[in-house]
């Protein structure tokens, strides 16, 4: 019987519990661009920072307790998840040309290679891989 030896790598990852309050979304950028920044994976910055500030705007509007999760899967992928505590599954909606917001699930689909959601407990959580 050959025996073969896994070697687990350990991935970065940080946490933040968010308040739900408008000026938290600036908090969640800052700490994933600063932590994309020490993970030496500055290209993804912009791109998870837009992600995760929609994904993060949409848990303020409509939950009381929110943590912003993000971590690498690999050495190129990053998944980023928000938690909150609304059940309620977030719907992309067709915004005409005049309206001012509505876009921010279709923004997260385009700079996404994929993203979803699921129920937990108590909420649920929305994720994106980048």
């Amino acid at each position: 019987m050959m025996i073969t030896k896994v070697e687990l790598v350990e991935r970065p990852r940080c946490v933040l519990a968010l308040r739900p309050a408008p000026a938290e979304v600036g908090v969640a950028r800052r700490m994933l661009r600063g932590a994309l920044h020490e993970w030496e994976q500055p290209h993804l910055a912009d791109d998870a920072c837009l992600v995760a500030d929609e994904l993060v705007t949409n848990a303020v509007e409509h939950a009381a307790r929110i943590a912003l999760v993000a971590y690498q899967t690999s050495e190129h992928l990053l998944m980023l998840e928000v938690w909150d505590d609304s059940p309620i599954p977030p719907v992309a909606k067709e915004a005409s040309l005049d309206s001012l917001g509505g876009r921010g699930l279709l923004i997260v689909d385009a700079l996404a290679s994929t993203w979803s959601w699921r129920p937990v407990n108590g909420g649920k959580v929305v994720w994106a891989v980048l």
